[in-house]
């Protein structure tokens, strides 16, 4: 007995203290980008009135699971009053943000508004029309003689030959297109003057995924930033200083990229490509040792 009446306190603990959580309105709401599709990775910004934030509500601030979002960080401005969302967004027929709740308040439907794949206006190209005149049976006997003889040859290149020609001139061409990459990366540091430091990070993000995928034959273009850090430091390409060094790194690079005040600093736009050159630098390192072992 004593058991059920410990669980029932228990239970009546819990629910008294959500019913104790403060449904919060928010006054102003800001997207960055304005327009959004599914797939886009959008920053938002939600003033809230009323709502002295401290430093619990920072730490235990979150979002409920949703299948039609990714949120990739949430946190609390307590200074300004707001509270910063990073997220994807899967599903163009929802209305709402998922709920956000910390250990003293709720917020619940925050509109969004997701263009989807395709606008109202899109029209879809009109079907082609035919490519070849009517032909003859002979000129038919020739496409399916020469489509046999491709998959009779492909079948035995690919048996015999594929795997000579894929460590040989598929790894130059590869090869190539990393040394474009890696010029690409090095020269934004002496470009930095002038330039629009949202413009600069988004190059520098696509460029450093695109070397990620290159270099490892991984994927690195849906992952978030802090996965990034997280997996090259698994799979042995980092340690662990390059990946602490290499997380805070993306996440300034983030917060301007999805930011609306662009003062950004030239110093630290100079620190984060040299940061993330860094990074690529040690990923090079261990690719070379890796050649010269014989793995992959």
């Amino acid at each position: 007995m004593r058991i059920i009446f410990v669980l029932l306190f228990l239970f009546l603990s819990i629910y008294l203290a959500s019913e104790d959580l403060i449904k919060l309105e928010y006054e102003s709401l800001e997207y960055e980008p304005e327009k959004f599709r599914t797939g886009d990775s959008v920053f938002c910004r939600i003033k809230v009135s009323g709502m002295p934030f401290n430093s619990d509500d920072a730490a235990g601030v979150k979002a409920e699971k949703s299948i039609s979002f990714e949120i990739t960080d949430i946190k609390i401005n307590i200074s300004s009053g707001e509270i910063l969302v990073w997220f994807i967004p899967f599903n163009p027929e929802e209305k709402y943000l998922p709920v956000i709740r910390s250990r003293s308040f709720l917020l619940e439907k925050v509109p969004v508004e997701i263009d989807g794949y395709y606008s109202p206006g899109d029209s879809f190209p009109e079907p082609p029309g035919a490519v070849l005149l009517p032909g003859t049976r002979i000129f038919l006997g020739f496409i399916f003689f020469i489509v046999s003889l491709f998959i009779f040859f492909g079948y035995y290149f690919a048996r015999y030959f594929y795997k000579p020609v894929k460590g040989g001139i598929f790894a130059i061409f590869r090869e190539m297109e990393i040394r474009k990459i890696l010029s690409l990366l090095k020269s934004l540091n002496r470009g930095i003057s002038g330039k629009d430091p949202v413009n600069l990070c988004m190059e520098l993000s696509t460029l450093f995924r695109n070397y990620l995928e290159k270099r490892t034959s991984s994927s690195f273009m849906p992952l978030t930033s802090r996965e990034i850090s997280g997996k090259l430091l698994v799979s042995g390409w980092i340690d662990l200083a390059e990946a602490e060094k290499l997380g805070k790194t993306l996440y300034l690079l983030d917060r301007i990229r999805f930011s609306s005040r662009n003062t950004t600093s030239e110093a630290k736009l100079s620190g984060i490509v040299e940061n993330i050159i860094s990074t690529v630098d040690s990923v090079e390192a261990v690719s070379g040792k890796k050649e010269a072992s014989g793995g992959n």
